[in-house]
């Protein structure tokens, strides 16, 4: 009973991958393809909805008060940073080096990839 079970899931796999235009191969190849681990520096954190699933691991989002910007660099100081005494600082993204530019005491929500802590856009509040 179980052989005839499984052999006409094979028929409705293949049926079903013909109607949609697929080989049965090419859907493995592009299953495949899908499951291979994408590289966190490739996430665009920027565009909303974050996908794939391995991006919405890495995308954050953090908001704070401007300490300090340089050319390739922001610190932020949040709520929970003011109480410890630290600041959280992230790397410019290549596009924004030359784009911003922040005084302090600014309020702003930078948008980074946690991986690498590189900022890919700075809103001011």
């Amino acid at each position: 009973m179980a052989f005839k079970f499984s052999a006409l899931a094979v028929v409705l796999t293949i049926s079903m991958a013909a109607a949609l235009g697929q080989s049965p191969a090419s859907k493995k190849a592009a299953t495949q393809k899908a499951a291979q681990p994408m590289a966190s520096d490739a996430c665009d954190c920027t565009v909303f909805p974050i996908r794939p699933e391995a991006c919405v691991r890495v995308c954050r989002k953090m908001s704070g008060t401007v300490v300090s910007m340089t050319d390739n660099e922001i610190t932020l100081q949040t709520a929970a940073d003011k109480a410890n005494g630290t600041n959280q600082s992230f790397k410019l993204d290549p596009a924004l080096q030359q784009k911003i530019k922040i005084e302090p005491g600014t309020n702003v929500t930078v948008t980074y990839n946690k991986s690498n802590k590189v900022a890919k856009s700075v809103t001011v509040k």
